[in-house]
């Protein structure tokens, strides 16, 4: 499977985030090579990274890109991980 395979099934089921780890162990490949593969979607515009280990999916509709875009600014402004928290198991303040 590849990288755009990847996220493109995630946003069929309606996600759109992911953490490293996910992508990797779904994808089969090790992480410098996954990191590889993130790199070149952030750079086509595709994901965003807000903070380290931690993607969102940047759809291709207009309006609402602009608001997942500008709710990534604040999420990463906010230090908010609430998404990777209850991910990991831990509690969320």
């Amino acid at each position: 499977m590849t990288a755009a395979k990847f996220i493109s099934d995630l946003v069929a089921k309606g996600r759109y985030c992911f953490s490293a780890e996910e992508a990797a162990g779904t994808l089969g490949t090790s992480a410098i090579a996954t990191r590889a593969a993130l790199r070149r979607l952030r750079q086509n515009g595709e994901v965003a990274m807000p903070y380290k280990g931690f993607y969102i999916i940047v759809p291709s509709s207009g309006a609402f890109t602009h608001r997942l875009v500008a709710a990534a600014g604040l999420f990463a402004r906010h230090g908010g991980r609430a998404e990777e928290n209850r991910r990991i198991g831990k509690t969320y303040h």
